[in-house]
């Protein structure tokens, strides 16, 4: 439940976030909310959104469960209360390397002419539904060309609106909702720094299934050394690591291990009946494989690779 809601709110089809292309990380979408010039009310209802949004963050650590989400790191230190109060190119490079190195290109000319020759203002244009549409950084920005002499005032004005100002309604109200669940004043979440809650959060890309097999528990008159039993972690053990990613999405509902690794993970593999063309499934919630007693190692791999590849929802056909 929580890997299917997450994938589509947190899609940047969706509208709601956006794709940073330079990390691959997504990020409040700053333009969505001029929606709301076109139906009335709409601004609201999307603060709404963006409290269910941190509800469901706070909820899914409340419940142990991994969201496959990739937030660059001033989403963790927004939901910590350790956003930085000033931000500059450090914070950038961080945030968004290439946007990070333009704004740098720009503090490196040398002369009045290089600066003109960018032809820049005090101003961010933007694509909106086709329509090209411009924000000021300063009041009459868009009259104020960049200069030498101000140029790392508009940096720093940048910089600003991209992290913080353009998306502060958004963030504040993905805030509260995150706060109905893990209330900022726990004195815990004075102990996390933001890579520890990411972690708490999506998990580690540490896959040690080696590990995961050494803790398996077998249900259903199966046995570590029951044949098919024997046969499936042969498989597992061969898959690339992309296949092992996403046989651990189909066997938990998450591509990554929680924190401490798959060691810490809670797995079974049940028997699910004699020899038949069922494929192999899975309670995600309880972290169990529904696996028939196949009666060779080439049917178990076939219809496993396509059982992962063609796993999404609650059942297969």
């Amino acid at each position: 439940f929580f890997q299917l809601l997450s994938s589509q709110l947190f899609h940047p089809d969706f509208g709601m976030f956006r794709s940073i292309e330079s990390t691959n990380r997504i990020w409040f979408n700053p333009y969505r909310l001029e929606n709301h010039d076109l139906l009335p009310g709409y601004e609201d209802d999307s603060m709404v959104e963006f409290m269910l949004v941190g509800a469901l963050i706070g909820l899914a650590i409340y419940n142990g469960t991994l969201l496959n989400v990739q937030f660059p790191g001033a989403m963790y230190q927004m939901l910590l209360g350790q956003f930085p109060s000033e931000l500059g190119m450090k914070e950038m490079q961080k945030f968004d390397p290439e946007v990070a190195r333009q704004l740098q290109n720009l503090l490196n000319l040398e002369s009045d002419e290089e600066v003109d020759a960018m032809y820049l203002f005090f101003e961010v244009s933007y694509n909106f539904l086709g329509e090209q549409r411009t924000h000021e950084l300063k009041k009459d920005g868009s009259s104020i060309p960049v200069t030498i002499a101000n140029r790392e005032e508009f940096v720093e004005l940048y910089i600003s609106y991209h992290m913080r100002d353009s998306v502060e309604k958004m963030s504040n109200a993905l805030i509260r909702g995150f706060n109905l669940l893990i209330p900022p004043h726990l004195a815990v979440l004075d102990l996390f720094h933001p890579a520890e809650l990411e972690l708490l959060i999506v998990g580690t890309q540490d896959l040690d299934f080696v590990a995961l097999e050494k803790l398996c528990e077998y249900e259903g008159n199966y046995s570590a050394s029951s044949r098919v039993v024997r046969w499936f972690w042969k498989v597992i053990h061969e898959l690339h690591q992309d296949q092992k990613q996403k046989f651990l999405q189909f066997a938990t509902g998450s591509p990554r291990a929680p924190v401490g690794g798959l060691k810490e993970l809670s797995f079974k593999i049940q028997r699910a009946g004699p020899d038949s063309d069922q494929l192999p499934s899975a309670h995600t919630c309880f972290n169990t494989i529904l696996l028939p007693d196949y009666n060779s190692e080439e049917k178990l791999k076939r219809k496993l690779l396509y059982a992962i590849n063609n796993c999404e929802g609650f059942f297969l056909e």
